[in-house]
């Protein structure tokens, strides 16, 4: 009995861990209108978005954006006005964040914070290099790496189609009660097994 007993700590204990270690999220941004707010439309994987975030779809596919050689569909994510967009996740994201990116300005730059809409720590920060001319065809892969728990994506730089972004990809924060889950069954595993040698 006490040998089960163990077995099924290790078991609750790997099946929380395996929930709360979870894996990277690709967003393609396939779910955006051309010129509507992007809002809540990634809700679903925890993800909301400033109020001026809005997908521009490519001519082929019923929009009026010019771009090519993005790495996936034909929609992309821009911003219609002010100088920043924010990509915000309230339970967060952690290790590194990844992006595909566009851009005909110089001066953009991409900026992590422990806050959501830009607030509280500077995480990271990096200057995406100007990588493109008037079309939109050359696009770059960036990979952040950062410690701590991000609530905010920052992009900086003059609004309009100046800059695209494709294939962002994140990793999801852990839920505090997934890892507690965590904590309860290995210490029942422990416990169980502290039995078994003092029999």
């Amino acid at each position: 009995m006490r040998s089960q007993l163990w077995v099924i700590g290790v078991i609750a204990a790997w099946g929380a861990g395996a929930d709360a270690a979870q894996a990277d999220i690709i967003v393609d941004f396939e779910a955006l209108t051309h010129g509507v707010p992007a809002g809540s439309a990634y809700a679903g994987v925890g993800l909301s978005f400033s109020g001026n975030a809005q997908g521009f779809v490519h001519r082929r596919a019923g929009g009026d954006a010019r771009f090519s050689n993005n790495p996936s569909g034909d929609v992309v994510l821009g911003w219609s006005h002010d100088r920043s967009l924010f990509i915000n996740a309230e339970s967060g994201f952690v290790d590194e964040i990844g992006l595909h990116y566009s851009t005909r300005r110089r001066n953009t730059t991409l900026s992590l914070w422990s806050g959501e809409n830009g607030t509280g720590d500077l995480l990271a920060s990096f200057r995406l290099p100007r990588n493109d001319g008037r079309r939109h065809a050359n696009w770059d892969e960036i990979l952040v790496p950062f410690t701590g728990v991000a609530r905010s994506v920052q992009l900086h730089g003059a609004p309009g189609a100046m800059t695209y972004l494709d294939d962002f990809s994140f990793t999801p924060a852990p839920l505090p009660g997934a890892m507690g889950l965590v904590a309860a069954g290995l210490a029942c595993a422990a416990a169980c097994r502290r039995r078994m040698r003092t029999v």
